[in-house]
């Protein structure tokens, strides 16, 4: 009986695979530098608005990193903190879905958009018409500040505005 030669690898394959740093971890380490928060400090938001489920620091840091995905009730929770709607959220985290899927279509808001010119012509005093221009160039900004939140290249996080 022969000694049997063995051969022993000298790479072992990771059974694995890497997190991705990018995608939706990029937009959220992105947003949480536009709101001024940490993990922590996001985590504790958190558990003032859901005492009873709040998303602690380690969920928070494993999405950054990019070691775990977003559900929805963790989006839910976060999104308020970094002044994000749901659905900005959403179409960051999975990018198969469609502004359709979700409901944000441009059709809807053309009758929205009669209707905030019929609530405009109606009001008869020019302070409370200038009221609801700087209300709504304000509603606006926001809107498109979030479009490009989740537009924007996750390798190239925008600098917070001051």
């Amino acid at each position: 009986m022969g000694i049997a030669k063995v051969t022993v690898p000298t790479k072992v394959a990771e059974s694995h695979t890497e997190p991705d740093p990018g995608g939706f971890a990029a937009y959220l380490i992105a947003a949480m530098q536009r709101a001024g928060v940490n993990n922590a400090s996001l985590a504790r938001l958190t558990a003032e608005s859901h005492p009873d489920s709040p998303v602690d620091s380690s969920t928070i840091s494993n999405l950054r990193t990019g070691k775990a995905d977003p559900g929805l009730k963790v989006i839910r929770k976060i999104a308020p903190h970094l002044g994000l709607t749901v659905g900005a959220m959403l179409l960051a985290a999975d990018p198969t879905l469609t502004a359709e899927e979700l409901g944000l279509v441009a059709e809807p808001l053309l009758a929205e958009i009669a209707d905030l010119r019929d609530l405009y012509n109606g009001l008869t005093v020019e302070r409370e018409r200038k009221a609801f221009r700087n209300h709504l160039k304000r509603s606006l900004t926001l809107f498109i500040e979030t479009v490009e939140i989740v537009n924007e290249s996750p390798r190239e996080p925008r600098m917070r505005r001051k």
